[in-house]
């Protein structure tokens, strides 16, 4: 089994920073390009943004974990919070162009290959999954 890294940040804007450059470090120590560490890095703003503003609606004492590994083909996120879970699946549409929000869940969506989320324990995990680069 593959070396799994794990950190949490507080859920406040100013930490998703923090997880980002962490994350962007280890893709680019694994051969992603620079094109796909910036999807990465902006899938993984939406999901912690989503999640700080929707998920724990704002409560910044809470913590949110993030466990990330390279396995076989795989590069896997695993991004877990103790808020509001989801109660159906994202929307993975693009809204209409006026719309002034709803478009993180179609880049996530759009940007990962695989993208799962589950409750339990009373804890929310969201998924996020992208195929290694090949040489």
């Amino acid at each position: 089994m593959a070396q799994q890294y794990k950190f949490s940040i507080q859920a406040t804007a100013d930490t998703v920073e923090t997880a980002i450059n962490q994350i962007s470090h280890y893709c680019i120590s694994i051969g992603f390009n620079n094109d796909e560490c910036f999807r990465i890095q902006v899938v993984l703003a939406e999901a912690l943004n989503n999640i700080i503003e929707h998920a724990l609606l704002g409560r910044h004492n809470e913590f949110i974990e993030i466990h990330y590994q390279s396995h076989k083909s795989m590069f896997i996120i695993n991004i877990i919070d103790r808020g509001t879970p989801l109660l159906s699946p994202p929307n993975s549409e693009l809204p209409t162009w006026e719309a002034e929000s709803g478009r993180g869940w179609p880049i996530i969506y759009s940007w990962m290959d695989e993208v799962s989320h589950q409750h339990s324990n009373n804890k929310n995990q969201l998924i996020l999954k992208k195929y290694l680069p090949t040489i």
